[in-house]
């Protein structure tokens, strides 16, 4: 019997201690609940004052409610609103120093893991483990402005710490995630004209993200993050004359591992040939162009963020395809091109631009212009072409090295093999001079036909081209060097202007003519000795730069064939 007695007893004690402790348990997540709620009040105070303070009273932050999972040790804020004060963005537009920039941020639900109250409020401190945004929306309003004055704004050159730290002497986060953003930008190109960007399924990952004393001046860190990773999903948006389209599948930025991956990215006419030409007052090239994947290296974001420049290593564009399409039925542009060739577009460039290399693997170009004599479209076809672009820099006085090299090598109507170098010097824009060399090995020269009869009015019946090579120099004013053309059995028709249809007719006469006493059949001839000769070109002020190159080698392969 005193053993069952000391049972029930045992019993009684554990049934007491468990209740006991089941009231303590309860009693801590109370007080601790009941503590985070006396604190709401105070927390809403430091944050808006962060807020506030940090960017020197332009921005406001408000939600509507803050909850602790004490389970989870979570806080969750509830419609958290970020946003201008306009009363203080007129205060600085009238002093001249508005930013061109103005953001405002809506998040339904903002979570937060790691969060110490008493650590924050006592030591100025915030060590959490994730923040996590779902769905949030971000909206940029930029306006151009021209008269922005910083001179006597010292907050201008403040670091981030250092506008926080009489709040916040140290913060730092694990990871900070971003799920399904909504971006949109809102360019002011004038008063009654806006530019309307939207991207959506934007994605970010930061980890280990630290501000301090120490951080602020640390440029390998991205935004103060040691990892940085940004996605976008599908982007689709016109330009800004609305004539193209420039879409991708995606994009994937890693900050700190200063590279950008872009996949499927396109620049695509709105309309059709013939309706982009209705358009047109004045002949202009209809471009389109594609490439399944891009890779920027070794990007200096800071510079970029900072709006110093833009400074990467290496840019890759794989797979890809270019036409250009002209139509020569419209007037040519009345104003001079001087002034457009490739380094001296370079230098007009309103930012500092670094790119040590762009590479170009599998690129298909071509070429197709609308004959008004013929009726006929003229089209070339560069297939293949893989090659570099070296130094493409526009600070010749901090480089070394001025010259910009561009350098390929592609199959000619999926036949002849072509090498091109060109050579521009940036410290030479203002006559434009540059050089440009190459060599084109054996090729069937009737291929040569799908240019010459819409475009020159004449057919390559017959012949063989065994090489082809020129060194040539211009400028501004003209194009000129030697031509060297080595071929056989060359026999041409001479052609009618064509009719409504397009049909060209042979000149029979004239074809022979030409043919026995005009065309030399081959280069060298029966003597064996090899004919190179001074091609030359003026420069025609209100054509492109590769007209110049292309009507110099036209007047060398004249000069060489009559």
């Amino acid at each position: 019997m005193k053993i069952v007695q000391q049972v029930k007893d045992n019993k009684k004690w554990i049934i007491l201690i468990a209740c006991v402790a089941i009231i303590v348990v309860i009693g801590l997540f109370y007080i601790k609940a009941r503590n985070l709620q006396d604190f709401n009040p105070l927390i809403k105070e430091k944050l808006q004052g962060i807020v506030k303070n940090g960017t020197d009273g332009l921005y406001h932050l408000t939600y509507d409610s803050l909850k602790s999972d004490v389970y989870g040790g979570t806080v969750i804020f509830k419609n958290v609103h970020f946003f201008p004060d306009s009363v203080r963005l007129l205060q600085l537009d009238s002093l001249h120093m508005k930013p061109e920039d103005v953001f405002n941020f809506t998040l339904t639900t903002l979570a937060i893991d790691g969060l110490d109250i008493k650590d924050f409020i006592s030591n100025k401190k915030i060590d959490l483990k994730i923040i996590y945004l779902n769905n949030p929306t971000i909206k940029i309003l930029h306006e151009r402005n021209d008269s922005l004055n910083t001179k006597n704004d010292t907050t201008s050159i403040q670091t981030v710490y250092q506008k926080i730290s009489t709040f916040l002497t140290k913060f730092s986060l694990k990871k900070l995630a971003i799920k399904d953003m909504v971006v949109i930008h809102q360019n002011y190109i004038s008063k009654n004209a806006i530019n309307t960007l939207k991207f959506q399924h934007v994605n970010m990952l930061f980890e280990d993200l630290l501000i301090d004393s120490i951080t602020q001046y640390d440029s390998t860190r991205f935004m103060y993050a040691k990892n940085a990773v940004i996605s976008l999903g599908k982007f689709k948006a016109p330009t800004a004359d609305s004539l193209y389209m420039i879409s991708l599948d995606s994009i994937v930025i890693n900050a700190t591992g200063k590279f950008a991956s872009i996949d499927s990215i396109a620049f695509t006419p709105r309309d059709s040939k013939n309706e982009f030409v209705e358009k047109m007052p004045y002949l202009k090239e209809r471009y389109t162009a594609q490439f399944e994947h891009v890779l920027l290296q070794h990007i200096d974001w800071w510079e970029f963020l900072s709006n110093e420049g833009f400074s990467a290593k290496n840019m890759i564009l794989e797979n890809g395809k270019l036409e250009i399409y002209t139509d020569r039925n419209l007037p040519p542009f009345p104003k001079s091109k001087v002034g457009n060739y490739p380094h001296q577009l370079l230098m007009k460039l309103s930012i500092p631009v670094s790119l040590d290399s762009m590479i170009i693997k599998n690129l298909d170009l071509t070429y197709e212009e609308n004959n008004p004599d013929s009726k006929l479209h003229g089209k070339i076809f560069f297939n293949n072409i893989s090659g570099y672009v070296y130094n493409i820099n526009n600070q010749p006085a901090t480089n070394t090295n001025t010259i910009m090299k561009i350098k390929a090598n592609c199959d000619l109507m999926n036949d002849g093999r072509l090498d091109a170098t060109f050579l521009f010097d940036v410290t030479q824009t203002s006559t434009g001079a540059f050089s440009v060399s190459g060599e084109l090995e054996k090729m069937d020269a009737k291929k040569l036909s799908s240019v010459s009869e819409p475009l020159g009015l004449f057919k390559i019946e017959d012949g063989k081209i065994e090489k082809l090579s020129f060194d040539f120099k211009g400028s501004d004013k003209k194009c000129s060097g030697p031509f060297t053309f080595l071929y056989d059995d060359l026999h041409i028709s001479i052609l009618k202007k064509g009719n409504e249809d397009g049909q060209q007719d042979k000149k029979g006469f004239l074809s022979f003519i030409a043919n026995t006493f005009i065309i030399r059949k081959s280069n060298p001839g029966n003597d064996g000795d090899v004919r190179t000769v001074a091609a030359s070109s003026e420069r025609d002020i209100h054509k492109s730069f590769f007209n110049l190159i292309w009507k110099t080698l036209l007047d060398g392969f004249k000069q060489t064939v009559k």
